[in-house]
Parts: structure tokens; sequence; C-alpha cells
């Protein structure tokens, strides 16, 4: 299951052809895990929706969201492998939200990785959760004091031992130098 996971994430994350990562899906979904058991059936939904959500077809996309939603809170976290694959799910979760303009759904999603990621010192998807933070209170109100507090997130990161692998990011967002 773990290598049609994998050939479908990559599939879809690269722009192959949906079906191309839509058959890796499928064969986990409909065929190894028919009884839908494994953490590879949620790896599988939202791989589905990222490919669909790429593609341009966001009803179905959100469908397969949908249903990772319902179970993200539910996750264990007992070790590297299920934190990973939690974040993983939960970041390309609030990701979709956030580009459909659901930022109420985005928002806490977000607020849970980052949880996440402090409580267990995971420094690679604390960026990219920081990121889509400030990129959704930007689109949201650019102006505002959450918009703000959310551009001293470098100093945050610096604290969990990151280094400046995002501070350009913030850059583009601001299109102005920040104290760091």
């Amino acid at each position: 299951m773990q290598f049609y996971f994998v050939r479908g994430y990559l599939t879809a994350l690269t722009g192959g052809p949906i079906a191309d990562a839509l058959y890796d899906f499928n064969l986990i979904l409909n065929d190894l895990d028919d009884n839908h058991r494994s953490i590879f059936t949620l790896l599988a939904y939202t791989g589905s929706g990222v490919a669909y959500s790429r593609n341009g077809e966001h009803t179905k996309g959100e469908f397969f969201f949908q249903k990772v939603l319902d179970h993200l809170h539910d996750l264990p976290l007992k070790d590297n492998k299920s934190i990973w694959r939690a974040l993983n799910m939960l970041f390309y979760t609030a990701e979709y939200f956030a580009h459909v303009g659901d930022y109420k759904t985005s928002d806490p999603l977000l607020d849970y990785g980052y949880e996440i990621c402090a409580n267990n010192h995971v420094t690679y998807y604390v960026a990219r959760i920081c990121f889509r933070q400030a990129e959704n209170a930007k689109a949201q109100a650019p102006n505002s004091q959450q918009f703000r507090a959310i551009l001293t997130m470098p100093r945050r990161l610096r604290r969990l031992t990151i280094t400046n692998c995002c501070l350009s990011g913030f850059l583009i967002l601001t299109n102005s130098p920040l104290e760091t």
C-alpha cells in the first residue's frame, strides 16, 4: 500500500495525469484496504483530494477532504511515522480549505498542526504551517492585528531551531524586510 500511496502522491503533487494518481489511490481504497481499516485509507482520501483540487475539480476534492477532516482529531500520534502521516493529511486538508476560501476550517487545522509540531519537535511541517497561517491571515485581512502577529513567526520558528528557510516566504507576503 505504501508504494501506491507514494506513487499516487508524487503523481498528484507534480502535476502528473490525474487518472494515474487516482488509479493508485483507488487500488488502496478498493482492493488493498477495501475494509478501510488502515491509515492508508485516509492517506488515499487526502491524495485523491489533492489530485482533484490541483486539477481544478474542487467539488470532487472537497468530497475526499471532508472524509479526512472527519477523522483528523482521532488519529493516534504514537510514533514518528504516525505523526508525519497525520501532519501530511492535516496540512493538505488545511491548504485545500484555504484555497477555496474556507478559513474557518483551515485556520483551526493549522493551529492543531502547529500544536502537534511543537509537542513532537517536528520542524519541517511547522515552517509550512506557519507560512500557510500567514497566507490565510493576509487573505482575510492584510492590515489586521492577527496578520501582524503572525509576521512575528520567524521568532517562533527560531525558537524551534529552524533556520531562515521560510523567511523569504514571509518577505514575499509583506513586500518588506522583516525584523528578526
